[in-house]
């Protein structure tokens, strides 16, 4: 009976050495696999931020044209304010 079951010692030995080398494998693939999911979403926040930051740069842009736009009517308002004193105070 002894002898029968030291003849599977080696097999239980290769079994338990392979099935160790699958479970350390298997763990190395399932953090691969995580890590490239974090790439993936940081890639994807990344390019959220700079469509949000395109889209915020465009406004900047265009309340800066609005912001001219009022000065110079401003400007001009005064002129005309400063020019009906003047007249007025001519006649």
């Amino acid at each position: 009976m002894k002898g029968s079951l030291l003849k599977f010692i080696p097999i239980l030995t290769t079994f338990v050495s392979h099935f160790m080398k699958e479970k350390e494998h298997n763990s190395k693939i399932k953090n691969h696999n995580k890590t490239e999911e974090k790439i993936t979403v940081i890639e994807n926040l990344i390019v959220r931020l700079e469509r949000k930051l395109k889209e915020t740069r465009e406004e900047i842009i265009d309340l800066r044209h609005q912001i001219m736009i009022n000065r110079i009517i401003n400007i001009i308002l005064s002129l005309v304010v400063v020019a009906g004193i003047v007249i007025k105070m001519i006649n």
